[in-house]
């Protein structure tokens, strides 16, 4: 019966004790409990410490990956097919970001797609969802093709914007 002890049993002469396994604590004299390793310090982990039965894990956040057992590095997105960007990605601690070469313009709401602004339907402006176009100062419009006119206008066009 192993003494009675939960792992295990080790006999001494006329008499025994009872030892517990790694990341466990002995409690009384035959029970051993886990030891919530996470509960100081955070378990050594740097980001995020999961408690196990007799163990625990380290994890990291979104955009990091683990390095060892308890650091969290940052993972560059960019490295791996441009981060699926278009044109250019840009990697940032935690995270990264596309933009486009002069000329061009995010699309749509991942952001990820460069469009030639005369033609994304923007013109004048950046896209700030899936349907919404943020104006350049001196433009105005559902498309920011209008231009807001400070002097006059000759056949429909501004010949100075604001």
């Amino acid at each position: 019966n192993n003494g009675g002890c939960d792992h295990d049993c080790v006999n001494s002469d006329g008499s025994y004790h009872c030892t517990c396994r790694s990341g466990y604590d002995l409690q009384e004299p035959h029970s051993c409990h886990d030891i919530n390793e996470c509960s100081t310090g955070n378990g050594g982990c740097e980001h995020t410490c999961t408690n196990n039965d007799g163990s625990y894990e380290c994890s990291c956040n979104t955009g990091y990956q683990l390095s060892g057992h308890q650091a969290c590095i940052d993972i560059n997105e960019c490295s791996a097919n441009n981060g699926g960007c278009d044109h250019n990605c840009v990697n940032t601690v935690g995270s990264y970001h596309c933009t486009c070469r002069a000329g061009y313009q995010l699309s749509g709401f991942a952001a990820k797609t460069c469009v030639a602004k005369e033609i994304s339907g923007c013109v004048h402006g950046e896209w700030t969802s899936e349907n919404q176009c943020d104006c350049d100062s001196g433009y105005t419009g559902s498309e920011c093709n209008s231009a807001i006119c400070s002097s006059e206008c000759i056949h429909g066009t501004c010949t100075a914007p604001e």
